[in-house]
């Protein structure tokens, strides 16, 4: 069994020496591969041999690679200078005879003169250095070329070796001028298939400038020539342009790769050159044109089918001076056709620094049917621009490098299953040496899907011109509703004018409006079916091209610019309406007066009634409505501050911000991914709108048990039994009735909790305008006023009209004042109590049918006569409380959705979530602190309380 063992072991260790290294040899009595001794070479899998050709000989008969180095040692060689010794074989055998010998006159002797060594071309002759013949031959790359052979047709290639970096700045490369000719000559006149990958190498680093007879010869000359040996530089042979959205040239092929997450991939290939035109590696692409650092999964996500990505950085050129080998590349992609056959495709280079034959630049970072395609590049030319290109400590006086890469997808306009085989943007960049270093210059990387955007446009046009359809005949309905509510003779201002401006005002409203949901649910598209798609059919649109985007954000700001400027229309109207308190209260409405103007004013008569009153008022029942009103005036469903905690928790705290990328996937983040304005407009409005959504519907749901503040005001008022007439636009306006069942309301806190007590158990009198009924608790009512009534209205104002505050105001200005009011108070009353009597209720009490509270259509009677003339408005039931239109809270939604573009607009500005909630914030508090200060004014300026007392 031992000697089993044994056996296996050393046929094991024998099979074992095919794995030595080129400078090992297998050593059987150790059964593993050990280093060749000093100044030897590997003869075969067993021996290693002294180094003839550095001039090593064998001095004893003993087994090489087993003893001593010392075996080897270099010998004495007695020839002359010119001549060779012969006295030992490779092997190190000594032979028959010693001989010195002469060098053939195309060869010379190696430095050790061992051997001959012939010159690179058996028309040259050796005299210190290999040359041609001096008469029909030049010396190009070590090689005879035919004098006559310089030129090939037309094509003259004497300064084909001088390299243009800048306008200005032209060098003579020592590298062209060793290479060119010979490649030129050697491909065409001989074919040789070396020559012509040097050939093209040689015009790549001419930047592919077709101006140069080393380039234009692939166009003209050399493809129809040897089309069988000679590189396909430019992809077509007849022609210098491709259109990339032809059928044959890019071709179509089929996405088949995916991952577990259905995620497709491209399957990419790339074929490296040494610069002599050898063929080194055909390797699956991985990280070569990705200068910049980056992790594995970059590496993948560069091959991701619908995700875009850049990657920038600065490069230290300093670095591709010591060990940095210049290499060419090509690029395939394996593609699927239609019949399912796996071939490979070329994938060529759109090289923004080419220049046409007529010296001009036709590429640009896109293809367009001018652009002319390549099929190779280089990264790094660190070579071209050096005196002594063999001079590897020399320093470059230029450095060109590929400053961006950008591989571009063209999805198929016919099937979403195919794609155009892509191609890669390449832009070059001249560094020239500063003295000292290069220093660092900028690169970047992209991966762009580039989806036709015609029939995107084509959709989104058709379905803008149908919504811009319907919203305007929505805005042409409005207007016809509004000259309905107003007719012509109820302004006696200028109608037209009136009719232009509101007009004006309801387009605003209208577009804007609609508009943002048309944007919104265009956006909601593109976010759901991109980033929940298996196979990628919708893609994002190349934000490289501002025309892809340019209407997105030009129809976006014109709604916020829009919308803002119907914030203010709207808070300026709401901060303008015609407001009355009416005080129920049967007690002293002014003070007592000077007793000089006692007689006086016993002669007025409104005055005299007033005098009969026996107590004073209290005044701060008024007040604590009014400032009751100016506070519920700003307050809104939609917690403005819990809003944007809550929205910085999902944006900020749970990543959704990550979700903005242009990636097919909702799950994952990737870095270098772009974000995309479309996925980040709709997923910012989605949150928000969702969270303000979330605080309506909750807070409907608590309002069983908790009623809004609106409904809470309307029994404060009825509590301080004060109404409140409020007038919000010509004809129309709103009627809060807060008489008190009592009749009174000043009392002691016991009296007050009575009163509430006795209500809760239905004991109370009514408190609704109507006092018996099924309406009997309500207290608000829409009206609809005659256009006499308002003038009536206007004459008993027109007194105080042009009262002003002052902190130093004469007693009779006062007087005035409230004497004024008096009449108002008196005025309204008298209309109400005429509302209440039995006869006449029906005519003056009404319900809104369901089209009228819809469309917020008015009573057809605004337009008969006899309505015109009556005093008495209608009161239409208004249990929902409408009468808060005149706050923010009556315009809920309107506000959350300007909350939500504003809020999208400092996103989309400022690129920060943080910053932008917090410029949201400051924003709504100075609507909010606007719409109170002008509510202040306007409330002091139509009931006449002075400022001072409205907090």
């Amino acid at each position: 069994m031992l000697i089993y063992i044994l056996v296996t072991y050393v046929v094991w260790g024998l099979q074992s020496y095919t794995d030595c290294a080129s400078d090992q040899y297998y050593n059987s009595a150790l059964g593993e591969c050990a280093q060749c001794p000093l100044n030897t070479v590997r003869f075969n899998v067993s021996l290693c041999v002294c180094d003839n050709t550095k001039g090593f000989q064998r001095v004893d008969d003993k087994v090489i690679g087993f003893q001593y180095e010392q075996l080897c040692q270099k010998q004495a060689n007695n020839c002359t200078q010119g001549q060779v010794n012969l006295k030992y074989s490779f092997q190190g055998d000594t032979l028959s005879q010693s001989t010195c010998t002469s060098c053939a006159t195309n060869a010379f002797a190696n430095p050790y003169r061992e051997q001959c060594i012939a010159c690179p071309d058996k028309l040259m002759n050796y005299t210190g250095s290999c040359e041609c013949p001096q008469s029909g031959y030049i010396k190009s790359y070590d090689r005879c070329i035919q004098t006559n052979q310089k030129s090939i047709g037309d094509l003259i290639f004497d300064s084909s070796y001088i390299v243009e970096y800048e306008s200005d700045q032209q060098i003579a490369s020592s590298y062209m001028l060793n290479r060119y000719q010979y490649a030129l000559t050697m491909c065409y006149y001989y074919s040789s298939m070396n020559a012509c990958q040097l050939l093209t190498n040689l015009c790549v680093l001419q930047m592919y400038d077709l101006t140069k007879p080393i380039c234009s010869i692939f166009l003209k000359e050399l493809s129809s020539k040897i089309p069988s040996s000679a590189p396909a530089l430019f992809p077509s042979v007849n022609m210098e342009t491709i259109n990339i959205y032809q059928t044959s040239l890019p071709q179509t092929m089929k996405l088949d790769d995916s991952d577990s997450k259905n995620r497709r991939y491209l399957n990419y290939t790339i074929q490296k050159y040494d610069l002599e035109g050898n063929f080194i590696s055909d390797t699956t692409l991985r990280s070569e044109f990705i200068q910049c650092p980056h992790s594995p999964q970059d590496e993948i996500n560069s091959r991701a089918f619908g995700l875009n990505m850049k990657i920038t950085c600065s490069l230290d050129l300093d670095a591709f001076l010591q060990n940095y080998k210049m290499y060419m590349y090509e690029l395939q992609v394996t593609a699927v056709r239609d019949d399912n056959t796996v071939i490979p495709q070329n994938i060529y280079f759109l090289v923004k620094n080419l220049k046409n034959q007529d010296g001009n630049q036709p590429n640009s970072d896109s293809a367009t049917q001018n652009s002319i395609f390549v099929k190779r590049i280089f990264l790094v030319d660190h070579i071209t621009s050096k005196k002594d290109y063999t001079n590897l400590a020399e320093t470059p006086e230029y450095i060109r490098y590929a400053s961006k890469i950008k591989i571009v997808i063209l999805p198929s306009q016919d099937s979403y299953e195919q794609i155009y085989v892509p191609y890669v943007y390449v832009e070059y960049n001249t560094i020239r040496n500063s003295g000292e270093t290069f220093g660092y210059a900028d690169f970047e990387f992209a991966v762009q899907i580039s989806p036709n955007p015609t029939n995107y446009w084509i959709t989104i046009i058709i379905l803008f011109t149908i919504y811009n359809v319907i919203i305007f005949i929505v805005w042409l309905f409005r207007v016809y509703v509004w000259t309905k509510a107003n007719p012509s003779n109820s302004i006696r201002d200028s109608y037209t004018w009136q009719l232009i401006k509101n007009m004006i005002q309801l387009l605003i409203d209208s577009w804007t409006d609609w508009m943002f949901y048309f944007l919104f649910f265009m956006t909601a598209y593109w976010f759901v079916f991109f980033k929940f798609q298996n196979t990628p059919f919708l893609l994002m649109l190349d934000q490289n091209d501002p025309a892809n985007y340019l209407p997105f954000y030009g129809l976006f700001y014109t709604i916020f610019a829009l919308r803002l400027i119907y914030t203010f229309i709207i808070i300026y109207v709401q901060s303008s309406i015609n407001i009355y308190f009416i005080d129920w209260e049967t007690t002293e409405i002014h003070r007592p007066v000077e007793k000089r103007r006692q007689e006086e004013l016993e002669e007025n008569e409104v005055l005299l009634t007033a005098s009969k009153i026996k107590s004073k008022v209290s005044v701060w029942r008024t007040l604590l409505v009014a400032n009751e009103f100016n506070e519920l005036s700003t307050v809104r469903t939609v917690s403005v501050e819990w809003t944007l905690i809550i929205l910085g928790f999902f944006l900020i705290g749970l990543r959704f911000q990550k979700r903005f990328i242009e990636s097919p996937d909702l799950i994952e983040t990737q870095s270098f991914v772009p974000e995309n304005p479309i996925l980040k407009y709709f997923l910012v409005q989605f949150v928000y709108l969702i969270i303000g959504l979330a605080q309506l519907i909750l807070r409907r749901i608590l309002n069983i048990w908790q009623p809004y503040p609106y409904e809470n005001f309307v029994d404060l008022c009825t509590i301080a039994n004060v109404s409140i007439f409020i007038l919000d636009d010509n004809l129309h306006g709103y009627y809060i009735h807060g008489e008190n069942p009592l009749g009174f309301s000043e009392g002691g806190i016991p009296h007050l909790q009575e009163c509430l007590r006795n209500e809760s158990k239905n004991k109370g009198k009514n408190r609704g305008l109507v006092k018996d009924g099924y309406d009997s608790q309500l207290c608000t009512y829409e009206l609809f006023v005659p256009p006499e009534f308002k003038h009536q209205f206007e004459m008993n104002y027109q007194g105080i009209r042009n009262y002003k505050e002052k902190r130093e105001m004469k007693q009779l200005g006062i007087e005035n004042v409230e004497l004024q009011k008096f009449k108002i108070e008196q005025f309204l009353k008298a209309k109400i109590n005429e509302v209440k009597k039995l006869d006449k209720r029906a005519n003056f009490i009404r319900t809104k049918e369901t089209a009228q509270r819809y469309f917020d259509y008015p009573p057809d009677e605004l337009a008969y006569d006899d309505f015109n003339k009556q005093l008495v408005p209608y009161f239409y039931k208004d249990p929902d409380f409408q009468y808060r239109r005149v706050f923010f809270s009556g315009y809920e939604m309107y506000f959350l959705v300007t909350d939500i573009i504003i809020f999208t607009f400092f996103v989309l500005l400022t690129q920060n979530v943080a910053l932008s909630i917090l410029l949201q914030y400051f924003c709504t508090k100075f609507l909010e602190w606007l719409k109170q200060e002008w509510q202040k004014s306007n409330i002091s300026e139509k009931t006449k309380i002075d400022k001072r007392f409205l907090i």
